[in-house]
C-alpha cells in the first residue's frame, strides 16, 4: 500500500494527541482489542465474504483470487470454514 488510509491517518493522530503516558495506555487498549476483538470479526466477514461471493453465478474461487490478488486454494478454505462455522 503506497499511501495511509484516511482512517489510519486519523488513528495515528488521535494517539500522539495524547500525552506520553497516556499514549502507552491507549495504544496498550487498542492493542488488546485490535488482537482480541477487531481481527476475529475481520476474520470471520472476510469468510462470509468470499461465501457470498462465490454463490454468485458467474464467480468462482479462481476468478475471486484472481481478481483480489489471492491464491485459489485460500478462497476455497474461507468459503469452507464458513460453512463448516455457520452452515
Amino acid at each position: 500500500m503506497d499511501t495511509e488510509p484516511g482512517w489510519l491517518t486519523e488513528l495515528w493522530d488521535e494517539l500522539t494527541a495524547e500525552d506520553p503516558a497516556n499514549q502507552v495506555k491507549v495504544s496498550g487498549d487498542w492493542i488488546v482489542f485490535v488482537t482480541q476483538t477487531l481481527l476475529p470479526q475481520l476474520a470471520e466477514y472476510r469468510r462470509h465474504q468470499v461465501t457470498k461471493i462465490l454463490s454468485e453465478p458467474d464467480w468462482d474461487a479462481q476468478r475471486l483470487a484472481e481478481t483480489i490478488g489471492a491464491r485459489t486454494d485460500t478462497m476455497r478454505r474461507l468459503a469452507r470454514e464458513w460453512r463448516r462455522d455457520y452452515a
